[in-house]
Parts: C-alpha cells; sequence; structure tokens
C-alpha cells in the first residue's frame, strides 16, 4: 500500500497531461468556429474535446487503483497511436522515393537524343528565386513564361501520362492560330490552374473556354500575382481582349507574392505603363532563354548521372510524428485548421492596376476566384486565410468576381474533381471551372455595347 500513493499522484498527472490535447484543439478551433461552422466541426472540435476534458476530470475523481486502470489505458493507446504513425510515415516516405521516377528529366533528354526541340518547364517562382536575366544584342530582360517560344514543354506527369504541348512564339499553351485574330476575346491569366497542369491542352481552360470564343491562354505555373501584371501588360496588351480572365488560385499567390516584391524588376510593374518590352524583342529573348535553360539541363543530366534523382527518404522527425500527418492524411483531413498565411497586402493595388490597364483599351476585367483542395480537406474553418479580404477589394474596386468555389461545390463531391490531394484539377475538374467561367462572361461577350 506504501506504494498506492505515488502511483496515484502518477496517474493523475497522465490524466491531466492527456486532458491538454484536447485543451489546445479547443483553443484553435473555438476562435475560428465563431464565424460559422458545420455541425462535423463543432461535435469534432467542440464536443469531442470538451468530453474528453469531462472525461479526464471524472476520472481524476476516482479512487487511486481506477486512475491508474485509466492511465495505464492511454499509455496503451498512445504508443500504439505513435507506433503507427511511425511505420505508416516510413512507408509513405519510401512510397514518396519511388515517385520519383516521375522525374521529366529522363523523358527531356530521351526526346532531344530524337532530335525533338524539346524544353522543361520552368516554374515562375523558379524564375524569381533565380533571379533569371538573358541578354540580347538590343538588351537584358526577365523572361516570364514557362518556356522559350517555339518549342516542345516537357509539361508534366502528375497523375498519369507525361504531358507535352507545343510552345506558342512567346512560350504559352496556345495553337499559333489562337494570335491570329486582330482582337482576341477571351485572354487567360493565372498560374498552374490556368496554364492547365496536368492534363492536354483540349482539356485545360483555355483550350475548353476556346471552344466558344477566340481564347488565349497565358497562364504560367509557379507565377504570382505581380508576374501576372506583368504577363498581362507585355502579353495580353498586344491583342486587346474583349474580357479578361484573371484566376487568382488561393493556395499559393499570396505566398508566390511576397518573394515578387522582393525584386525590383517585378515591383516596377506597380507603376502604370511599365514594359520590359518582352514582345517586341522576344527572339531574343527566345535565344538568351534557350541558353540559360540548356545551361541548367546540362548540369542537371550531368548531376543524375542520366538517371532519375533518388533522393533519400527524410530523417525520423518527432515533430512530424507528435502531428500524426500521415494518419491524419489516411484518414482524409490533411489540413487540420485554417493556415494563417500572408495578409493580401498590397494585392489589390495589383488588380487595379491591371483593371486599369485593361479598360484602357475597352475591356473587362474579372477575377475567378480558385479555391485549393484544402478548403474541403479541413473540419474547421476555410482552410486558407484571405478570401473574405479579396473579395471586399474586388468589391470596392468593382472588379467583377467569379466564385469558382461555388462551381465545384454544385458539381457534387468537390474533392472529387481533384486529380489528388496535392495535385491540380482532373479534366472534369477543369470543365466545372470552364463552364462557370463562360456562364459568368458570356453577358459581356454578347452585349454589342461591348464591342469596339
Amino acid at each position: 500500500m506504501a506504494s498506492g500513493a505515488p502511483l496515484g499522484r502518477l496517474a493523475s498527472a497522465i490524466l491531466i497531461a492527456a486532458a491538454l490535447p484536447a485543451l489546445g484543439v479547443l483553443a484553435l478551433a473555438l476562435p475560428r468556429m465563431a464565424g460559422g461552422a458545420g455541425t462535423d466541426q463543432i461535435v469534432f472540435f467542440g464536443v469531442l474535446p470538451a468530453l474528453w476534458i469531462v472525461g479526464m476530470g471524472a476520472a481524476l475523481r476516482a479512487p487511486a487503483m481506477a486512475r491508474l486502470s485509466v492511465a495505464l489505458l492511454l499509455v496503451s493507446l498512445g504508443v500504439a497511436v505513435v507506433a503507427a504513425e511511425a511505420v505508416l510515415g516510413l512507408w509513405l516516405r519510401g512510397a514518396a522515393v519511388a515517385a520519383t521516377t516521375s522525374s521529366t528529366l529522363p523523358a527531356l533528354l530521351d526526346m532531344r537524343a530524337q532530335g525533338i526541340d524539346a524544353f522543361p518547364r520552368i516554374p515562375g517562382n523558379s524564375l524569381v528565386d533565380l533571379n533569371v536575366e538573358v541578354r540580347g544584342e538590343s538588351g537584358s530582360w526577365h523572361p516570364l513564361t514557362s518556356s522559350p517560344g517555339e518549342t516542345t514543354v516537357v509539361f508534366c506527369n502528375e497523375e498519369g501520362p507525361l504531358v507535352t504541348y507545343a510552345a506558342d512564339w512567346a512560350g504559352f499553351d496556345n495553337p499559333r492560330e489562337a494570335w491570329s485574330p486582330e482582337r482576341v476575346d477571351v485572354v487567360l491569366i493565372g498560374d498552374s490552374y490556368t496554364a492547365g497542369v496536368c492534363v492536354e491542352s483540349e482539356h485545360a481552360l483555355g483550350g475548353q473556354l476556346r471552344t466558344r470564343w477566340p481564347t488565349i491562354n497565358l497562364g504560367a505555373s509557379g507565377s504570382g500575382p505581380l508576374q501576372q501584371l506583368a504577363i498581362l501588360r507585355e502579353y495580353a496588351a498586344q491583342k486587346t481582349p474583349r474580357v479578361v480572365v484573371w484566376v487568382y488560385y488561393e493556395g499559393n499567390d499570396l505566398w508566390d507574392f511576397g518573394r515578387e516584391l522582393q525584386r525590383d524588376w517585378l515591383s516596377a510593374y506597380l507603376e502604370p505603363g511599365h514594359l520590359q518590352g518582352l514582345a517586341a524583342n522576344q527572339v531574343e529573348v527566345n535565344a538568351g532563354y534557350r541558353s540559360w535553360i540548356d545551361g541548367q539541363v546540362a548540369e542537371a543530366s550531368v548531376a543524375a548521372g542520366g538517371a532519375v534523382p533518388q533522393p533519400p527518404p527524410s530523417p525520423w522527425s518527432p515533430r512530424e510524428i507528435a502531428s500524426f500527418s500521415s494518419l491524419r492524411s489516411l484518414l482524409g483531413f490533411e489540413v487540420l485548421v485554417p493556415s494563417r498565411g500572408p495578409v493580401i497586402g498590397r494585392l489589390p493595388e495589383v488588380l487595379a492596376r491591371a483593371s486599369d490597364d485593361v479598360a484602357g483599351w475597352g475591356g473587362q476585367l474579372y477575377v475567378a476566384y480558385m479555391p485549393a483542395y484544402a478548403r474541403y480537406d479541413a473540419l474547421v474553418g476555410e482552410a486558407i486565410a484571405g478570401r473574405r479580404d479579396l473579395f471586399a477589394a474586388l468589391e470596392s474596386a468593382s472588379i467583377p468576381l467569379i466564385d469558382l468555389d461555388a462551381a465545384l461545390r454544385a458539381a457534387g463531391d468537390p474533392k472529387s474533381l481533384w486529380a489528388s490531394p496535392r495535385g491540380h484539377l482532373s479534366p472534369e475538374g477543369y470543365r466545372v471551372a470552364a463552364d462557370a467561367i463562360a456562364t459568368a462572361i458570356a453577358p459581356r461577350l454578347t452585349d454589342s455595347a461591348s464591342a469596339p
């Protein structure tokens, strides 16, 4: 009996420790649910943690042996869950290593060996991070496209066969005839969701809208709002479209925006009328861009030894296990609480500049809000912050909004419209988004008053 008191105190300490995570969940979840929450959110992040805390409190009032039994049960369950997380995490990391065989480098080298003028896709954020600058006889420029013009772009193989496309004169995914009309009806601006990663061109937003109106797709994967403003001014202005649809992606555009603001050559586009003159010097830009990419490909192929790079599994991480990321992934809720990412900052200024530019040639700017998969994977809140602030800014600037979240939800289960949780939209998802955009812009394009 002498050991009864110490064991009782140990059991009490375990019970109190078991209650702390539930208290943490309540502290995180309640402020986020204040703005509204579904029944599942209230139960999972409100009722269940509260019941758990009450249960631990009741156990603390039980006799010492009962407390000890409950504590031993909790410890056993905890050890089992942690072990399951560790084993599952190791298995998932091994699967991730095997997935690196999807690298496009071997395919690109093989295509070049066959005499195909193949180039990799260069994400816009890489152009920013590496501060890529190319030179020619007429000057120097910072390219904005995912590849040089007039090349075969090895796009990606995210969820299936390798996707390639024939780049137009500037490096975008458009058929040559798309640029033929003196003035096109629709131009799309945006990142990878606009570019159409990783589907064939006819399934992307541009390909689907092109079946309705003359359309040019100026989507550049990995680009952020400043690069997109630059693309609008350098390339969209060449065709003075009646409608420009700026596809804003909530998943990373604000993160990309933060790094873009650190580059003077990009922030200069906040000045009305600023240009590098890319379109007027595209031949020299293409030549310099080719040379730079060739150097990167040569370096990568030597480093890979002609094979696919195989990164080692990520090290065992107590923090990763403590967050139970692998188990949450298996159960289908990788995002637990809303992200408190960057604020919109100067984004309204960027959109105002774009709206002024488009209005200057008699066109209309629309902003299509592309949700992230995480929006439908979070059990509390919206998963991504900033939506309300952006909507308010668009309303203040009188810029029409196309809420693609509403369209994806109306189609049924939004998550089924993605190729994978970490991927992009499936062809069906792009179709739903394209239909929503078409419905929104059709009145503008059929209104005779909108014609020049």
